[in-house]
């Protein structure tokens, strides 16, 4: 959308360009006399961020020669992207001054445009300066989070604000595993890292690498020895840890690592059996865990001290392993049968709320809890290392169940501008949910003989799942069908650097698991 303002000179007062203003041509009259103009800069780029792309932006307007008459600037732009700042200001001399901020809520991504600076003889623009016509191009760069943890953030709801073409996705590299599979990544800047895991504990293969992302060259590895499990590693400031455990004890190891150089800053040790990790929590230089030896037990680790800040016990006393906890600035929620809010400093267990239809399979649990708007927080209502189960919205202010679907979902969903997005396996649909009310909203069905496996991934455009047999990109608008789609398959994260990174953890057809990168632009 453009539209134009006209900041009539001397007495006159601020008036629309009417049909000039659009930038289009223009038929001057003869003898109209030219006013050569610059700009200053001419082009301007800005940096900003996801959750706030407000920039400023500005230039000066400078023309020469006589005009012999009034002079109305005129500006063209792009009303989906910038604001003006108060009005083209008047410097004398021949000088205008023109300021904007482009909008708060762009995104992540390049935001480019142009803003269109000429000089009228008139208030509706009817008649225009030769010569004055130019243009001020600027580019605002929001630069994208990391994808640091479980479906992204502490928070766990799996959006990238960000808008993408799916015209523009092409794949950028692969790797294939020489043995075991690969857990769900973390990335920052232009490096993903990645845990290489084979489940062998006696003489295992097991690496972390930092890799290239626009490249998929490995920049370093460090290799952690035979385990029995390792999570996918997670990041908070310098510092990128995985949960690892070689056997049933007290002393199972958080390991540390620099994620520039791969070298081992400490190690942190918990108590667990035979247990398996989601990637864990990690905020404001703190580690937040969910194991113990008969689980039912949430740390907070200084990472900084390398030790335990606190432990808390659960209130549901079902889950021994599998689950990672889910973080806002005040709480640690965790859930287990009930969802337990816990003080992050303190950890003193504020809140328990119960739900009484929880369908317990094991002591395992697959994901964790998201939080939502409004003091919302959804969990899968049952415990398994597979399945599917009922979605669960808490309501943790007002200490209910706010709602509970009576279809099965599978881990793990998204949640982005107030709608859930869920795979099940027992309908064959990933689903578009109200998260106020639970109610459906859209679905798209997946392919025939096909399963969902995975994360679901959000954007403001697309979302991305990943089936068996390959990835997904489905349309958030129109009749929300599949815009792109490739051979790949396994969990779903996005790099700062904008590439689509699915980790293949388990061989499919007796194929040898692979790590894949998409670029996204």
């Amino acid at each position: 959308m453009r539209n134009g303002l006209a900041l009539c000179l001397g007495a006159c007062v601020l008036a629309g360009c009417g049909g000039g203003s659009d930038g289009g041509s223009v038929v001057t009259p003869p003898g109209v006399p030219t006013l050569t103009t610059t700009l200053s800069p001419a082009s301007q780029s800005v940096t900003a961020d996801e959750d706030d792309s407000a920039a400023d932006l500005k230039f000066t307007a400078s023309y020469t020669g006589k005009p012999g008459g009034t002079v109305y600037p005129d500006v063209a732009y792009d009303h989906d992207q910038l604001a003006m700042q108060g009005s083209v200001t008047a410097n004398g001399n021949g000088s205008y001054s023109v300021g904007f901020r482009s909008l708060d809520d762009l995104g992540g991504g390049a935001h480019k445009g142009s803003v269109t600076f000429r000089l009228c003889r008139d208030a509706g623009c009817d008649t225009v300066y030769p010569g004055s016509t130019q243009s001020f191009t600027y580019t605002v760069d929001a630069a994208l989070h990391p994808w640091a943890t479980y479906q992204r953030t502490p928070r766990h709801t799996g959006y990238v604000h960000a808008s993408f073409d799916p015209a523009q996705i092409k794949q950028a590299w692969q790797i294939v595993a020489p043995e075991g599979g690969y857990m769900p990544v973390a990335a920052r800047g232009d490096t993903v890292f990645a845990t290489l895991h084979d489940g062998n504990w006696i003489a295992g293969h097991n690496e972390v690498y930092a890799i290239d992302s626009a490249t998929g060259k490995e920049r370093w590895h460090y290799t952690m020895g035979a385990l029995n499990s390792a999570s996918g590693p997670a990041l908070s400031g310098d510092v990128l840890a995985v949960v690892t455990m070689e056997m049933s004890s007290a002393n199972n190891e958080i390991k540390l690592l620099d994620p520039v150089s791969g070298s081992l800053l400490r190690n942190m040790t918990f108590p667990a059996q035979w247990s398996e990790f989601a990637q864990p929590a990690m905020d404001n230089g703190a580690l937040f865990l969910a194991s113990g030896y008969y689980g039912n037990q949430v740390y907070r680790y200084d990472l900084a001290r390398g030790v335990a800040a606190w432990e808390a016990e659960g209130s549901g006393g079902s889950i021994w392993d599998g689950e990672t906890v889910a973080l806002d600035d005040q709480y640690a929620y965790y859930y287990s049968g009930n969802l337990d809010l816990f003080d992050r400093q303190t950890g003193a267990r504020v809140r328990s709320i119960a739900d009484p239809d929880m369908e317990w399979r094991g002591y395992s649990y697959n994901g964790g809890p998201i939080v939502g708007p409004n003091h919302h927080v959804l969990a899968y209502s049952g415990s398994s290392a597979g399945g599917s189960f009922p979605l669960v919205n808490f309501d943790t202010e007002a200490a209910k169940i706010l709602w509970r679907t009576s279809q099965l979902y599978d881990p793990s969903p998204a949640l982005a501008k107030g709608v859930v997005y869920a795979n099940s396996n027992a309908t064959g649909r990933m689903e578009a949910l109200d998260e106020a009310t639970g109610n459906p909203l859209w679905s798209w069905e997946r392919p025939a003989g096909e399963a969902f496996v995975g994360n679901v991934l959000a954007t403001d455009t697309l979302i991305f799942v990943s089936t068996n047999k390959g990835v997904y990109a489905i349309s958030t608008g129109g009749d929300h069908q599949t815009v792109w789609s490739a051979d790949a398959t396994g969990a779903l994260a996005i790099t700062p650097d904008h590439k689509l990174i699915v980790a293949q953890q388990y061989a499919v057809n007796n194929a040898s698991p692979k790590l894949v990168a998409f670029a996204l632009d």
